[in-house]
């Protein structure tokens, strides 16, 4: 799997062209995980494109 895509239903030129309207915040699923924190990954769900990237930090109460 690409870094930049997931799940990629499009080519390059279809992401290229692509106006990312309609996209959503996911986790991704690891085999693995961060014990401060989680990354989320901002999706085009048209294309599959990430379009960015954040990691949240756990609250330390």
């Amino acid at each position: 799997m690409s870094e930049n895509r997931i799940n990629n239903p499009k080519g390059k030129l279809g992401q290229l062209l692509c106006r990312h309207k309609h996209t959503n915040w996911y986790q991704p699923q690891t085999k693995f995980f961060h014990l401060q924190g989680e990354t989320h990954h901002l999706v085009c769900e048209d294309c599959g494109k990430v379009l960015d990237k954040r990691f949240v930090r756990y609250s330390e109460d």
